[in-house]
């Protein structure tokens, strides 16, 4: 359920723009590939999300059985790889922003060439200068390799998303399980080697609840 509500957020969010992304935390930075300012779509986004979900299950599984402190290590590196993938979505995005800003300006230093108002040669080209050069055709082959960038990192993120959030839930779990069996009463049965206690009430503390 935790999941789908997630998922929900990703798909419904609103407030895309560099500067809402740029200043978004790891856990904050949800929005929607059809929703930015340029119009990007990416029509495998459905199908991404749903072959992640059919492997929640074997996911989920498979990290319960590994060691506590093995398992938070998990669980920060993860958080550290959707750290990463945050802030390489949100440059891909402002260099974007970049390109296309960079396009009006240069058709606007081409106007001003053209209609010869206002502007001296000597300005055109530093004007120019200040792109490094670089024509129309290179300003519009970056634009579009950003986009593409921004898209692949829009998916990456949001596998990262959902397998943090599983992660979360498992190490939460097993604090809790944790705290629960270091608060019940001590066996009251006896052995040979004195009180007893079994092996799954011996699970340390996570130090997340």
């Amino acid at each position: 359920m935790v999941v789908i509500l997630h998922l929900s957020r990703l798909h419904s969010s609103s407030e895309n723009s560099p500067e809402s992304l740029s200043l978004a935390t790891p856990r904050e930075a949800t929005w929607d590939i059809e929703t930015n300012p340029f119009e990007i779509t990416h029509s495998s986004d459905d199908k991404l999300a749903d072959d992640v979900v059919e492997g929640s299950e074997y996911f989920a599984k498979t990290l319960s059985k590994i060691p506590d402190d093995l398992l938070l290590m998990a669980y920060n590196v993860k958080q550290a790889a959707h750290n990463s993938i945050t802030h390489r979505a949100a440059l891909a995005l402002a260099e974007i922003e970049e390109a296309e800003l960079q396009k009006v300006y240069l058709s606007a230093i081409h106007m001003r060439q053209e209609e010869r108002v206002a502007v001296t040669d000597e300005q055109l080209d530093v004007l120019v200068l200040l792109l490094d050069e670089r024509g129309l055709s290179d300003i519009e082959d970056d634009g579009g390799y950003h986009c593409a960038t921004y898209a692949k990192e829009l998916n990456a993120l949001m596998v990262a998303q959902m397998q943090a959030i599983w992660m979360e839930g498992l190490v939460q779990s097993r604090a809790s399980l944790s705290h629960r069996d270091a608060d019940a009463p001590a066996s009251t049965g006896s052995s040979h080697d004195g009180d007893a206690t079994s092996d799954e009430g011996n699970v340390p503390s996570m130090g997340l609840v």
